[in-house]
């Protein structure tokens, strides 16, 4: 489950949701690319939103490689966006990282395994995994 960073004491979390960095991106930049009936899901009350560190990371190694476009800089630009939108931060712990070791090889980027790792070992929570095609959630 991940770290109760805010408000645990004062109230449950009635869902809790970890995005993946372009779902994370498009809700904060571009809403309209998610289905509507998931943007509501995103910011209803008592929905958590987690971004990992692994997200974050990504973020900054494609503003840097000139892939990703940002109004600001990235050690700007997330945290920002992050307050505004009362998103929780998910750091990745050894735990997550060694269990990238099991994962079958559905996906070849190490950050989407680090995503799935934290979504799988933290099963309260579900995390919105981008393929090439389509969006798969995954429980």
């Amino acid at each position: 489950m991940p770290p109760p960073l805010r408000g645990a004491a004062e109230r449950q979390a009635v869902s809790e949701q970890q995005l993946d960095t372009h779902c994370w991106l498009w809700l904060v930049a571009d809403p309209e690319r998610i289905r509507r009936d998931v943007v509501e899901m995103l910011v209803a009350e008592g929905t958590d939103v987690y971004i990992s560190a692994a997200t974050a990371w990504e973020i900054v190694i494609k503003h840097a490689l000139g892939e990703l476009s940002l109004p600001i800089p990235p050690a700007e630009y997330i945290p920002s966006r992050m307050a505004a939108l009362g998103h929780l931060s998910l750091p990745i712990e050894q735990r997550h990282s060694l269990q990238v070791a099991g994962l079958p090889p559905h996906h070849n980027d190490p950050l989407d395994r680090t995503l799935v790792a934290q979504a799988q070992g933290d099963r309260s929570s579900r995390c919105f995994v981008r393929t090439r095609t389509s969006h798969h959630e995954l429980a």
